[in-house]
């Protein structure tokens, strides 16, 4: 898939076994690829991931960390993301931030503007389209009884040659209810609209998706 990786390192070091100074890295001309460091701390039932610096080449564009970011998972299952930004050498920007645990309030935010991707075409590399994203996705509520929303642009970008120009989905759920739209556009009208509803029981802790009776 046009995909090539020259080299690979990773090095990790320890004083005392508990706190690791951990690296991450690929050639400079691996796309995708990029470096990060980093340290992972255990101390008992808590481990905790720092995120010092991180760099992901992918094509498009160079996604850097904005600022120190962590992950952090303690001894009652709880997981908590400080704020991780990315921001993109073509204005691209992704967040994501949260927390969850299996009993009590859950909270989990993803925000991506101008965000790359690449489709692959039959032809290779060279065929594929290149889409920019925009998207929210939010996940409230409890494990057991969560509730979700989230919305999608795709936009094709520089291809004159399809008659798509954009992409939009949406998503939401609650109470046993979920909700599915999408919309793609042409240049000068609309091409396909859908919308589809019914009931599903979801549930994060245990995992599990039911549909239930009902049209």
């Amino acid at each position: 898939g046009g995909v090539r990786l020259t080299t690979a390192t990773a090095a990790a070091e320890s004083d005392d076994g508990k706190l690791w100074r951990v690296s991450l890295g690929t050639a400079d001309a691996d796309q995708p690829g990029g470096t990060a460091a980093g340290t992972v701390v255990m101390r008992g039932d808590t481990l905790a991931v720092g995120l010092d610096s991180l760099v992901l080449r992918v094509p498009g564009t160079d996604l850097r960390l904005t600022r120190p970011s962590g992950l952090r998972r303690v001894a009652d299952g709880t997981i908590i993301l400080d704020t991780l930004q990315l921001r993109g050498t073509r204005g691209a920007l992704i967040t994501a931030s949260g927390f969850y645990r299996d009993t009590g309030q859950i909270a989990v935010a993803l925000d991506l503007a101008n965000a790359p991707a690449f489709i692959p075409g039959p032809g290779g590399p060279g065929d594929s389209v290149r889409v920019l994203l925009d998207a929210t996705a939010r996940l409230e509520g409890t494990a057991q009884s969560p509730r979700a929303a989230a919305n999608m642009r795709a936009h094709v970008a520089e291809d004159d040659s399809l008659p798509i120009d954009s992409v939009v989905a949406r998503l939401a759920y609650a109470d046993d209810r979920a909700q599915v739209g999408i919309d793609a556009h042409g240049r000068t009208r609309g091409l396909l609209s859908g919308r589809a509803e019914g009931s599903v029981h979801l549930s994060l802790s245990p995992f599990e998706t039911t549909l239930l009776d009902g049209p």
